[in-house]
């Protein structure tokens, strides 16, 4: 059957313990082995978050002292962990929830990838085109947040 070849293999099936720490590793977009407020802020944003600076800034002081993390340094890996297993909250996330926001992730990635590509490509071509002034577009949240 030609289809079968063309078929996705099924996806590689992981632990909790080893999404959490995959998700985690995508947020830590400065490699600190913490989470600060901007990566907190994505992670919130997957979840539904869609409030201004402010009110971001409001909240997570609110997380940081609701799970005694220190503001500066963000939340390790444990303290993400335990963050998202507290079931009833917002922020809680089932092992779907993490396989999706780890693609999410993944898919952003990509796309700002191909962007720059594609801009590095036109800015060093020869040809004299005029630019598009295309806007970027923001993509809803794939989950809503918890009720």
């Amino acid at each position: 059957n030609p289809l079968a070849v063309l078929s996705p293999p099924p996806p590689v099936l992981q632990t909790r313990a080893e999404l959490v720490a995959k998700l985690f590793q995508a947020l830590d977009a400065s490699g600190s082995g913490r989470l600060r407020s901007t990566e907190v802020k994505r992670f919130a944003e997957l979840c539904g978050f869609s409030g201004d600076d402010a009110t971001w800034a409001a909240q997570y002081r609110a997380l940081c002292s609701l799970h005694k993390w220190d503001a500066e340094r963000g939340a390790d890996e444990s303290a993400f962990g335990q963050l998202v297993d507290i079931r009833n909250s917002c922020t809680y996330c089932s092992d779907d929830d993490l396989y999706e926001m780890i693609a999410e992730i993944d898919e952003r990635q990509q796309t700002h990838s191909s962007a720059s590509s594609e801009r590095s490509r036109r800015n060093t071509s020869k040809v004299n085109s005029p630019r598009s002034t295309a806007s970027s577009t923001t993509r809803s949240p794939r989950r809503a947040a918890a009720s």
